[in-house]
């Protein structure tokens, strides 16, 4: 069989010269490991001022360290994993299939080419299919966390988002206080909570840009919502329904 080398020639028993390796990102590790500081600081209800002053640093150092700016030491991670209760591996964890807590969501579907990429958080199973079949017709890919906590893991795997779309009343962390916490890690993420409450007042203490989605709506009514999202449209009031 002749096989042909559309490669450079060289010469008759010399080695090929192998194009060289990408040179690998020295602040890859960093940058895993502070995203995996801020969920576990936010699954602890935690505070930066009070994991800073935990660890005798700095509110400006411990930001470093969620921001892969800064490493934080071996000891400072191990008391901050006592206090958290996390297991002190999984901060470490490469990012691989089966790498990830027991706890830790599904990885996120394939995207498909320019779609826009929304997470959606819901307790209720039923409530998550029928808006992600709703969302994946109108054309957005869609991942999808079955409460607070496993949202925060996804947003903490570096998964890029367009959108976060959340329910408002979820057993342990709320749809407010998830999105709080992913907009201090992601400012100009939009955001929608969708809710049964009406004008409760936890929610209008969310920043003026946050969508408010009242229940019930319909299929078209919600996919408006959404677009209006991502197109940068002023969130208003929540829609009011009887």
């Amino acid at each position: 069989m002749i096989i042909y080398n559309l490669a450079t020639p060289t010469a008759p028993g010399a080695v090929p010269k192998l194009p060289p390796a990408p040179a690998a990102d020295p602040l890859a590790s960093h940058r895993r490991l502070g995203a995996r500081l801020w969920a576990a600081r936010a699954g602890a209800g935690w505070s930066q001022q009070e994991a800073a002053s935990a660890v005798g640093v700095s509110v400006q150092q411990y930001r470093a360290y969620e921001g892969g700016r800064s490493r934080i030491s071996a000891v400072a991670l191990f008391q901050l994993a006592t206090l958290w209760k996390t297991d002190l591996a999984w901060f470490h964890a490469p990012d691989a299939p089966g790498s990830e807590p027991a706890a830790a969501p599904r990885p996120g579907e394939a995207l498909p080419p320019g779609a826009k990429h929304i997470l959606l958080v819901d307790d209720d199973p039923d409530v998550l299919r029928v808006t992600g079949a709703t969302l994946r017709r109108a054309g957005f890919a869609v991942t999808i966390a079955a409460s607070g906590d496993d949202a925060l893991r996804t947003l903490a795997r570096g998964l890029p988002f367009d959108a976060l779309i959340t329910d408002y009343a979820m057993p342990g962390l709320s749809g407010v206080a998830l999105t709080e916490l992913a907009l201090e890690r992601n400012p100009a993420l939009p955001a929608m909570v969708v809710t049964g409450y009406g004008r409760d007042s936890e929610l209008r203490a969310l920043p003026k840009r946050v969508r408010v989605l009242a229940k019930p709506f319909t299929r078209t009514e919600f996919v408006g919502c959404v677009e209006a999202l991502l197109g940068g449209a002023p969130a208003g009031d929540p829609v009011e329904k009887d």
